[in-house]
């Protein structure tokens, strides 16, 4: 699969310093269930972290000495393009991975090939995730967003029919660029910018696939995102909380909305993704929602054979389908 960079010669952000410069202790013999075990990970129960060691750990276990991102700040993000003959309807598709990872195969390149079956091109976002933080990830996919329409002629598809589809959080990324972004400048200011830059972006539709929308129940995700230094400041950690959580920016106007969860999941509550739907049609949005009684969290692709999560997946694969039609109507 052919790479498309969508950063130009310098990438914003990137420097030749070294991550492990801010990632001082790692724990280079702990198991990966030693590191979910600790209190302070992300995925431990409780709210309370005071110290990045678990996280940091795992990221360098499992990115960056596997060579799946750098061991300095010179990652290069990228777009994996799969692209259907004649297809007028093109989908940014933003995995998730909790921002310490990009689960490109299960929610990026099993879900491409299906919406290509249904005559959609997708292109693949692979952003920087932790330890770079806000606003690099939303200033990738803000900048994904318009070299997708900046090629549009280029590749077929129409500029005005460009979705976006984002996972867990994933999902938190296209919603926070969605609700917070499209229009806010995060470039740096000695950055040169270029004509993709200039574009003023929009979409036809927004999809959220188990979405990360809420941090007043659960902020530590927010960590990896703002810093321990943020959150462990109660007034700065109330506003991160408040700005990131989008339940309470859905307006009127809003682009139709498609959304998908499963009931059983224990990462990011049903609650949480009712609330967004509920305050949709407050908003007099439209929008049409899957809610799945099993398939726990992550299911995305629907891969039988993803050991991660072995979830009873039987008849989730269905939400593709429903995607693609609902997206063909609402464009």
């Amino acid at each position: 699969m052919k790479k498309r960079n969508i950063w130009g010669e310098k990438i914003p952000f990137n420097s030749e310093k070294s991550k492990l410069e801010d990632m001082p202790v790692i724990q280079k013999d702990w198991t990966m269930e030693q590191m979910l075990q600790e209190p302070d990970s992300l995925f431990y129960p409780g709210e309370s972290i005071t110290s990045m060691v678990p996280t940091d750990s795992m990221v360098y276990l499992t990115e960056m000495a596997t060579g799946k991102c750098s061991m300095k700040y010179d990652d290069v993000p990228y777009l994996e393009a799969y692209l259907a003959e004649g297809a007028k309807y093109c989908v940014l598709d933003v995995p998730g991975g909790a921002y310490l990872s990009v689960s490109m195969e299960n929610e990026g390149e099993h879900v491409a090939k299906k919406l290509n079956e249904q005559g959609i091109s997708v292109f693949v976002l692979r952003y920087r995730t932790y330890p770079y933080q806000y606003p690099v990830m939303f200033a990738d996919c803000q900048r994904a967003l318009k070299w997708v329409i900046h090629h549009a002629d280029t590749y077929g598809y129409d500029a005005d029919k460009v979705s976006m589809l984002g996972y867990s959080a994933g999902g938190n990324l296209v919603g926070s660029v969605y609700h917070l972004f499209m229009d806010e400048d995060l470039l740096p200011a000695d950055y040169e910018k270029d004509e993709i830059d200039r574009i003023s972006p929009k979409i036809a539709t927004l999809g959220l696939v188990y979405p990360k929308t809420m941090f007043t129940n659960s902020s530590k995700l927010l960590t990896v995102v703002v810093g321990l230094a943020t959150m462990q400041d109660e007034e700065k950690k109330k506003k991160a909380i408040e700005r990131f959580t989008l339940n309470t920016k859905i307006k009127e106007g809003q682009v139709p909305t498609f959304l998908v969860n499963a009931t059983n999941d224990e990462l990011i509550p049903s609650e949480d993704i009712l609330d967004y739907a509920m305050r949709l049609g407050k908003a007099h949005v439209p929008f049409e929602m899957h809610n799945y009684g099993r398939g726990g969290h992550g299911f995305g692709g629907c891969i039988e054979e993803n050991p991660m999560f072995p979830q009873d997946k039987e008849g989730l694969e269905t939400w593709m389908e429903h995607y693609a039609l609902w997206l063909k109507k609402n464009c």
